[in-house]
């Protein structure tokens, strides 16, 4: 009974809504448009990614462009953010009328900038939102996802951070030249190399079929035993003993972060969520990953990288679909499929630079400055201007 009257109650919040979009939709728009507002936000309006090293780069160097940021006043961040430039409280009224009139809707995921997703999914099926929509991504397409082509997305402006990506999009998104842009992504500009610390940075990225388990069923996965046990053998490694590890669990693995415990004082578990990437990704010696994107980031920096592929054939089997990235042929680290291979390539890696990582790192980031920004900006000037 309290489910149906939880329905009744979200379809009625729905219909409401939807009426008040189409009622304030003319009104919004003949009276703020002149405003010509760059709205933009990050997934669950954070301030970690692209979209937060865009807004700065406007406020900075783009004053006259009327650009307001999505977050929330109760986010750790808003003080520091609401310094740099204007702000909105997302779900709001303001937050709604920005939405219907803004010039522009930019964010690092598809219809990001919406007061709610699904009414926006309504919106764009059955009447013109008003701004261009510009997808900054939250990272380097490496996989396909249909959601993501234009039939279903329907951006205006499709982000690229690498020329390979570029031309996997332009040839399989359905965009046309004008609508997708190799430009690098804006969290590029903050990638500055530095001395590393002695951290090597861990981090798997999800399984869909490991979805709702239960603690108990989780540690029985092939994915938890893998992890644990990579783990226990870089703890006990003589070779490794002046190096810390710093593990991190994906977003949608977060309720089983305690279980990943260790004696060791030497290993951190961390969510994503809760830390800053960008600063941990500079910071960092090397890279254990599976499948994660974050990879491009340290190839950005031409850090050492290594591919922990345990359970590859399930993984492409069940999770994502090979494209045109293939970790062996393309990627800019050794490909391991055990524990042993993982920790030997690590020793290696940590010894010497690979020359052959650090071409393909060169010919997949043919623009590597700190003009990423800048060349984002452009893109969309071009874009208003139907060029």
């Amino acid at each position: 009974m309290k489910k149906v009257f939880l329905k009744i109650i979200h379809g009625i919040a729905y219909f409401f809504y939807i009426g008040v979009y189409f009622f304030l939709f003319p009104f919004v728009v003949l009276f703020t448009r002149h405003l010509k507002t760059w709205l933009i936000s990050e997934i669950d309006f954070d301030a970690r990614d692209n979209g937060i090293y865009f807004f700065k780069y406007l406020s900075i160097n783009q004053p006259h462009i009327n650009s307001v940021y999505i977050i929330s006043k109760k986010h750790k961040d808003y003080n520091s953010i609401q310094k740099i430039g204007k702000t909105v409280e997302p779900g709001s009224f303001k937050h709604l009328v920005l939405f219907i009139s803004a010039e522009t809707l930019i964010s690092t995921i598809v219809n990001g900038c919406a007061p709610n997703k699904y009414y926006l999914k309504f919106f764009r099926r059955h009447h013109p939102i008003y701004g261009k929509c510009i997808n900054l991504k939250h990272g380097i397409y490496k996989d396909f996802s249909i959601n993501d082509t234009k039939q279903i997305a329907k951006c205006d402006l499709v982000i690229c951070g690498g020329l390979p990506e570029y031309k996997y999009i332009l040839s399989n998104y359905g965009y046309s030249d004008n609508e997708v842009a190799y430009t690098g992504l804006a969290r590029f500009d903050g990638l500055v190399a530095k001395k590393p610390t002695n951290t090597i940075m861990i981090m798997p990225t999800w399984r869909r079929w490991l979805d709702g388990m239960s603690d108990d069923d989780f540690k029985e996965t092939m994915f938890f035993k893998s992890w644990s046990s990579l783990l226990d053998a870089l703890i006990k490694n003589t070779n490794l003993r002046n190096y810390n590890f710093t593990f991190f669990v994906h977003p949608k693995m977060n309720a089983h972060l305690s279980l990943f415990a260790t004696i060791s004082q030497r290993v951190s578990f961390m969510s994503t969520l809760d830390s800053n990437m960008q600063e941990q990704i500079v910071s960092s010696s090397l890279l254990i990953t599976d499948y994660s994107s974050i990879f491009f980031d340290f190839a950005y920096l031409q850090k050492p990288i290594i591919y922990y592929q345990f359970d590859v054939e399930d993984f492409f089997a069940r999770h994502y679909k090979k494209t045109y990235f293939d970790y062996e042929r393309d990627g800019f680290g050794d490909v391991c499929f055990s524990k042993e291979s993982a920790v030997d390539s690590l020793e290696r890696s940590l010894k010497q630079k690979n020359d052959l990582y650090t071409k393909r790192s060169l010919q997949f980031f043919k623009l590597h400055d700190n003009k990423n920004c800048e060349r984002i900006y452009h893109a969309i000037l071009r874009s208003l201007d139907g060029k």
